[in-house]
């Protein structure tokens, strides 16, 4: 489980399980973590 980036780590999130790049690794976590955020779902704002 991870932290979202936009909701400052209120929600915990699943990450993606594929880490092979390790450049791209970054953003990719970033952008998975934040869309499926349970809390506030990409948004930043928690519901």
């Amino acid at each position: 489980m991870a932290k979202c980036t936009n909701c400052k780590g209120k929600g915990s999130v699943r990450m993606a399980a594929k880490e092979t790049m390790p450049g791209s690794v970054r953003n990719l976590r970033r952008n998975e973590r934040t869309r499926s955020c349970p809390d506030c779902l990409g948004t930043g704002r928690t519901r």
